[in-house]
């Protein structure tokens, strides 16, 4: 509708959290003090990032997530999800199928019409979420930055600080790979803080490091860290008829590395 939102607003002073603005049409950095938006107001909970599919803007807080549809000259709540929230911007990427983000309960994807949890494949779980919500928790030193890269369909999940694991989560194979060891975590003694994830004009993925002050492109080539783990776990694999008892003789996996 050829205008710009903004949220978590300070107005002369004076801060509106759970506030948000809109622009005039085709002046993108124009806000008049009476053109706000209270989606849900008083709930105790604040703004923390704005995201766009289509017609409709996500509105993340941190304990639930409102779409709104912004079609028509007026805004209308279409509707909220509890427990969809997040507590940083760094958790949301947008990609060429829709928005995902990370939290606690899961990895989120929206498309512009259906809420899903990728975690959740057709009714059984990739990981136990347990282990998820220990991993995925809200603390700067934990707390995981999501990106993507479109020329190979992968999700990115790295953690942040003392934290040098994560996850890659792929949108065609619905697999998820916890790695260990992937990111560096220590510099000059000091944990290493990383920002959240960029695109470049190519596509290429690419996040700083706070000790090095430098950006690093993204590399899917596993780690040279002699202590790095990669852990792969798969969905359920029933070979087409899940109430048939199946005898697997042999497994092949190839993998590559740096030297081979």
């Amino acid at each position: 509708n050829s205008r710009t939102y903004i949220g978590n607003i300070r107005v002369r002073g004076t801060s509106y959290p759970d506030r948000m603005m809109k622009s005039s049409v085709n002046k993108y950095d124009t806000f008049s003090k009476k053109a706000f938006i209270d989606v849900v107001v008083q709930d105790a909970d604040e703004v923390i990032h704005l995201a766009s599919i289509g017609d409709k803007l996500l509105q993340f807080k941190r304990k639930v997530l409102h779409v709104i549809n912004c079609q028509e000259d007026f805004e209308v709540l279409e509707s909220s999800y509890k427990f969809a929230g997040v507590s940083s911007s760094c958790q949301v990427t947008t990609t060429d199928f829709g928005v995902i983000w990370a939290n606690a309960n899961g990895l989120f994807f929206y498309n512009g019409s259906k809420l899903k949890n990728l975690l959740d494949y057709e009714g059984t779980p990739l990981l136990n979420q347990s282990s998820w919500a220990d991993i995925v928790v809200d603390t700067a030193d934990s707390q995981v930055v999501v990106g993507y890269n479109p020329k190979t369909k992968d999700v990115i999940i790295m953690r942040q600080g003392t934290q040098k694991g994560g996850f890659i989560f792929n949108l065609y194979k619905k697999n998820i790979i916890e790695l260990a060891g992937k990111f560096a975590t220590y510099g000059s003694g000091n944990p290493i803080m990383k920002t959240n994830f960029v695109n470049t004009f190519d596509g290429t993925l690419v996040y700083g490091q706070q000790a090095a002050k430098a950006l690093h492109y993204w590399d899917p080539a596993p780690s040279d860290d002699a202590q790095g783990i990669v852990l792969l776990q798969t969905k359920d694999i029933v070979f087409t008829n899940p109430s048939v008892r199946k005898t697997i003789t042999s497994i092949y996996i190839t993998f590559r590395r740096n030297n081979s």
